[in-house]
């Protein structure tokens, strides 16, 4: 999902903190590739597979991303611990905890949403909070459910569109409270497509709209 920031991501800088490259040795392993191109050894390597072995093929995949769901969190507390910074969970958090209003968006445009949370609480007196899904697959449901219930009102914030149906962060979590049969006002909005920059206070004041 990073490559649907497009422009934004690739043409713009910011001031970033780097870890030290000795925090990232402890925690990375030596890179052995399973497989090196070698011209003195050829060899042929082909994506497919039998049709009658496709079925287990994908429910092995499926399954390892079930797994991944138990690995994710236990990984990012080993890589807070090292680095010490928060990494609590698949679903960022910034905001006002108490908030009833949330906004969810993913890449810059989460970055750009904890912006506009602290605009809102300092010149508007809105109390709102930033929910960013760490990762996108697998998807991080039963944390995301847990403080979706807590609001009253929802932005979805999609830099991307899946023509005819709207953006994919806004189906995938209108899919999970309607599965959940779990009652949410959901507004999802597209911002930013090809680049376009959405700043704090266009975030601020699509949250403002809601009101």
């Amino acid at each position: 999902m990073v490559c649907l920031d497009g422009f934004i991501l690739s043409h713009t800088s910011a001031l970033v903190s780097i870890p030290k490259q000795e925090q990232v040795d402890q925690f990375l392993k030596p890179f052995d590739p399973m497989i090196v191109l070698d011209p003195k050894k050829p060899f042929a390597h082909g994506a497919l597979t039998h049709s009658n072995e496709m079925v287990g093929l994908r429910e092995s995949l499926m399954q390892g991303f079930e797994n991944a769901k138990i690995i994710i969190p236990e990984v990012f507390k080993e890589y807070s611990k090292l680095v010490g910074r928060p990494f609590d969970g698949m679903i960022a958090k910034y905001g006002n905890s108490e908030a009833k209003i949330g906004i969810m968006a993913l890449g810059t445009l989460g970055e750009e949403a904890e912006e506009a949370v602290d605009y809102l609480q300092t010149e508007k007196d809105i109390k709102a909070k930033i929910l960013r899904p760490r990762v996108f697959r697998p998807w991080p449901e039963e944390e995301l459910l847990e403080e979706l219930k807590k609001l009253d009102k929802l932005l979805i914030l999609d830099r991307s569109v899946s023509f005819g149906n709207g953006g994919q962060l806004a189906l995938e979590v209108q899919s999970s409270l309607f599965k959940h049969n779990i009652k949410l006002e959901v507004h999802p909005k597209i911002a930013g497509l090809g680049g376009q920059d959405v700043n704090h206070k266009d975030i601020a004041k699509f949250v403002e709209e809601l009101l």
